[in-house]
């Protein structure tokens, strides 16, 4: 996101300003009739996979050498 912001102009780009570009980037996507429906189905699967695979919410060392 951060190069769809410098192309109109912005200089320094916050992560909260980042994320919003993201998120109403996905939310127009979303209103394409059936494009919009896979859009969000791969992202809502990609979302979940990363989730899992990150172990999200646990307090292991994520770091460690098995």
């Amino acid at each position: 996101m951060p190069s769809l912001l410098k192309a109109f102009g912005a200089k320094s780009v916050s992560a909260i300003g980042e994320s919003l570009t993201g998120l109403v980037l996905v939310s127009l996507i979303d209103f394409i009739p059936f494009i919009g429906f896979l859009f969000t189905l791969v992202l809502n699967i990609v979302g979940r996979g990363v989730v899992i695979r990150t172990k999200f919410g646990t307090t292991e060392n994520w770091f460690r050498k098995k």
